[in-house]
């Protein structure tokens, strides 16, 4: 069994974040000592692994007890769905991102030009251009 900082420094992961992701329900067998602190078990370091892998994926701490849950119920349907629903979302995001990014590329071409058009019409005093009308 591990303490908070023990498990700490085994992970990399701070005691403020171990006692958060305890608060969300994410270690829902941790054992406490006889002055009710948190014991971590190999089990729980390895729950943290998984946990930590997720939220790189980009799982909310909803959907990582979920999975945590799913996986006590030996429920590997279940995890085979919310690892294709993260899937699903991160091909919307990945979509919006990508129109987003031609938008502003389209922006950033639209404004190169009016940049070398403006540059073309500037006087070689550095006076104000004048500005036609068409």
């Amino acid at each position: 069994m591990y303490t908070v900082k023990q498990t700490s420094e085994i992970t990399g992961i701070s005691g403020y974040t171990l006692r958060f992701y305890d608060k969300e329900g994410l270690f829902p067998h941790l054992n406490r000592d006889g002055q009710n602190r948190r014991l971590f078990s190999d089990e729980d370091l390895h729950n943290i692994e998984t946990i930590q892998e997720l939220r790189e994926m980009g799982f909310s701490l909803a959907q990582i007890r979920s999975y945590l849950t799913a996986e006590e119920e030996g429920g590997m349907k279940r995890r085979r769905e919310l690892l294709a629903e993260q899937m699903d979302r991160i091909r919307s995001e990945l979509a919006a991102i990508t129109r987003r990014m031609k938008k502003l590329q389209q922006a950033a071409e639209y404004y190169q030009v009016d940049i070398k058009g403006w540059a073309n019409v500037m006087p070689a005093d550095g006076a104000s251009p004048v500005i036609f009308a068409a």
